[in-house]
């Protein structure tokens, strides 16, 4: 495999994840073909968010981290701001997690999610306090299986489609599954690792994204379209709690073990961001990081798809005109000849802080009114 599909599969494999469990529930929020509309809009908005990423990377000699590219093109505050914004999604996105396993733990056996919220905490705790480092490897299988299930499901559903399903729409709730497509499609934060896969081929960086997006928005389409035409509005917010029989087995188990190590690894940067860059220590930084998410689903108890939306949609957006300011910044400081840049110019860049601005203002809207 040439290094450029390399690039393209790990950002494939950052992409796909368990946010796509939620993206058949929000396709019935707003109907099949708007919801479409969003996703193929969306696709752009990220694989934009990547090529800024890609840019300022290129631009830029010594640091490679998004955080870190903050701070020299926005400042202190900046960085904060960043830091915030990737800390906020961690969390909610652990906290994701956690509440799915929970409510299929519950779906199989029948015991309380509380059970499962506790068994979680502590296995991750017991994991992320002695920092295991062979969490990505076992992530990159799961993400696999993950994604062999995926194709599996669209052959054996797709089989009989049942178009009625998917006529059905509601425009004034188009921008309600804004937060969760969003949040299935950001893979901006594994850029800079494929600037070092690609360290003699930097000139493949964008057509990596650019690839890697497009198969990702197919497999967005064809996941819910099978989910929908079988299930109609009544699909599950976790997707494969709406399966039966052996196919329902496999597919929460997957579900569960993807998401588990997942939120391990996710685990391990947010220890090492409490305990090193925000100078916690690593002991206190692992409570910090099990606990949080643990007291949120067991006092809160949100609902994965709810947590889903409002991570995606706002912190993602957030990200995104962050990182437009950081093109501008590079654009004119930057220290490095890029052997590329993002075509459209300034003009782009503008659009896509509009756009995102707009995205956060319509899905507060939406989910208020």
């Amino acid at each position: 495999m040439s290094n450029l599909w390399k690039a393209v599969a790990t950002v494939i494999g950052t992409c796909i994840g368990a946010g796509i469990l939620a993206l058949p529930k929000a396709f019935t929020l707003s109907g099949f073909v708007p919801a479409m509309v969003l996703l193929i809009v969306l696709a752009w908005a990220s694989t934009l968010m990547n090529l800024f990423v890609s840019e300022v990377t290129l631009r830029t000699k010594k640091e490679k981290q998004v955080v870190g590219l903050a701070e020299i093109y926005l400042g202190k505050t900046g960085k904060y701001v960043m830091l915030a914004s990737v800390v906020i999604g961690m969390f909610g996105a652990l906290t994701a997690y956690t509440v799915a396993i929970g409510d299929i733990g519950t779906t199989m056996t029948g015991i309380h999610q509380s059970f499962f919220f506790i068994a979680l905490t502590l296995l991750a705790y017991l994991v992320i306090s002695k920092g295991v480092k062979m969490v990505g490897e076992v992530e990159t299988v799961l993400i696999t299986l993950m994604i062999i299930f995926i194709f599996l499901i669209v052959s054996i559903l797709g089989v009989n489609l049942n178009i009625e399903n998917l006529k059905t729409y509601s425009l004034q709730n188009f921008f309600l599954p804004y937060g969760a497509i969003f949040f299935a499609l950001m893979s901006y934060s594994v850029v800079p690792e494929v600037e070092e896969m690609l360290e003699k081929e930097k000139h493949n960086m964008y057509k990596a994204s650019i690839y890697a997006m497009l198969i990702c928005t197919v497999i967005y389409t064809l996941f819910p379209l099978v989910f929908i035409s079988e299930f109609g509005s009544g699909v599950s917010g976790i997707a494969t709690e709406s399966l039966s029989g052996i196919l329902g087995i496999i597919g929460n188990l997957i579900a569960i073990l993807t998401m588990s190590t997942s939120y391990f690894a996710i685990g391990l940067v947010l220890r090492s961001v409490f305990g090193k860059d925000l100078k916690f220590g690593e002991a206190r930084a692992a409570v910090i990081v099990c606990f949080i998410p643990f007291l949120i689903s067991f006092f809160v108890n949100p609902s994965f798809f709810d947590i889903i939306s409002i991570t995606g949609a706002y912190t993602g957006s957030l990200t995104g005109i962050l990182l437009c300011l950081m093109v501008f910044q590079a654009r004119k400081h930057g220290d490095d000849k890029p052997v590329g840049v993002v075509k459209g110019g300034n003009i782009l860049v503008y659009i896509m802080i509009g756009f995102f601005v707009l995205g956060i203002v319509m899905q507060t809207i939406s989910m208020f009114y």
